[in-house]
């Protein structure tokens, strides 16, 4: 990646995250934040125009599928990491993937390894 945009919400995490970044020569940007709506991830991806965004918000998914699909679209890929014990996990399993389908996407990935990962990548316009 060119640049990494890391969003922690953690403020000892976020700590130890800052002091971790040194190693990669400025190609991370730390952000501390609590990421607890979908206008929130909007503004991130309207801000910093992520190729990829690699989710692991512990439950919060949801603001994922309820993101405006203009702008969820405007990322070529997405990798979500979604853990069990978390209350729907499988509704919100089966929310992404139709958020996925609806706005273009091909899955990729889409097994349980430790966590469930589902990954997918926006499916070209000449197709």
């Amino acid at each position: 990646a060119k640049q990494v945009v890391a969003v922690e919400v953690n403020p000892k995490f976020y700590k130890i995250l800052k002091q971790n970044i040194n190693l990669f020569n400025g190609k991370v940007t730390p952000i501390c934040l609590f990421v607890d709506s979908p206008e929130i991830i909007e503004m991130l991806i309207e801000t910093y125009h992520p190729d990829i965004v690699k989710v692991d918000i512990e439950g919060d998914e949801i603001h994922f599928i309820k993101m405006n699909n203009e702008i969820f679209q405007k990322v070529k890929e997405y990798i979500f990491e979604l853990h069990e014990g978390y209350t729907g996990i499988i509704c919100k399993i089966e929310d992404i993937r139709q958020k996925l389908k609806i706005n273009n996407y091909e899955i990729l990935k889409d097994e349980r390894i430790f966590n469930w990962i589902i990954s997918a990548r926006k499916k070209s316009s000449n197709v």
